[in-house]
């Protein structure tokens, strides 16, 4: 996935170059960039990088009120929840805390992973309460796009009474998508 990464992102340079930042196929890749991510980097960080750029597109080429942009929320919402993000399993020891990880470029990043978790718990919810309020615009054109958003309300609240700050380092543990 590491490679992967870097074969993606001199596509979307490569993208960026011949089609300008929001043409071709820059979506797409900056997407499949943030789910590269998600498989290998414990940071989400660096992969919100990408999902808000891809973000960013749909907005600039006019597709902020789409149910492409819904479903997009949705996708980047349900990718921060699950494996390596703020579900899944969560384990605190001493040295996780305050660890040191490599980046693909060769740089480290040091991060607390509560910090991490919470930053980006908001941001999740900020992004579902975004799709609710424009899946409430789509109920034409998909009668089931505000149910899906609703799911995933509650998958979000659901995690919202796990408070990771709380565990105390060395006690080992897990929240499960269940």
């Amino acid at each position: 996935y590491q490679k992967a990464t870097k074969v993606l992102r001199q596509a979307l340079e490569r993208s960026n170059a011949t089609f300008g930042e929001t043409g071709g196929e820059a979506f797409e890749i900056s997407m499949n960039i943030g789910y590269a991510y998600s498989r290998w980097s414990p940071s989400l960080s660096s992969r919100m990088e990408y999902f808000d750029h891809a973000l960013e597109i749909l907005r600039k080429r006019g597709e902020g009120e789409t149910i492409k942009y819904v479903t997009t929320l949705i996708n980047i919402t349900v990718n921060l929840m699950g494996g390596e993000g703020m579900g899944g399993e969560y384990t605190a020891s001493p040295g996780d805390y305050f660890d040191s990880f490599d980046r693909d470029d060769g740089s480290f990043y040091f991060a607390s992973m509560g910090q991490e978790y919470t930053s980006y718990f908001h941001l999740a919810e900020k992004y579902v309460l975004e799709a609710a309020e424009i899946a409430q615009k789509l109920e034409v054109e998909d009668e089931y796009l505000s149910a899906k958003v609703a799911i995933l309300q509650a998958k979000l609240k659901v995690m919202e009474t796990a408070d990771l700050d709380s565990v105390p380092m060395g006690v080992d543990g897990y929240i499960s998508g269940g």
